[in-house]
């Protein structure tokens, strides 16, 4: 996942086609999977952040194709969980910044 959200921050290109193949689709799987104890284990807790900062990147380099697709696919509604997470505040930091982006036009 290290790799996907490097690539995802250096590439408009890797972010549009996450978009296209539905990848996103299953990072949010993924999260829905993610209980909050078990971000206690620091592997998790960095696959989260990972995760959620593919999501973000994405929704920074794709914005139109992205607030669409995230809109679509009820992103808010999936990571909301997050946002409780206070003992982590860069996951709730990152799940702020996406839901920003879906609710925010332009």
């Amino acid at each position: 996942m290290q790799l996907f959200w490097t690539l995802s921050d250096n590439s408009d290109e890797v972010c549009e086609r996450i978009i296209e193949t539905g990848l996103y689709k299953d990072i949010l799987t993924h999260l829905s999977w993610v209980t909050a104890q078990s971000l206690d284990s620091e592997g998790a807790r960095f696959m989260v952040n990972a995760e959620l900062g593919v999501l973000h990147n994405v929704a920074r380099k794709q914005e139109v194709l992205a607030r669409a697709a995230f809109r679509r696919n009820k992103v808010v509604d999936k990571v909301q969980k997050f946002r409780k997470v206070t003992k982590y505040p860069v996951i709730v930091l990152f799940v702020f910044f996406i839901i920003m982006f879906c609710l925010v036009d332009g």
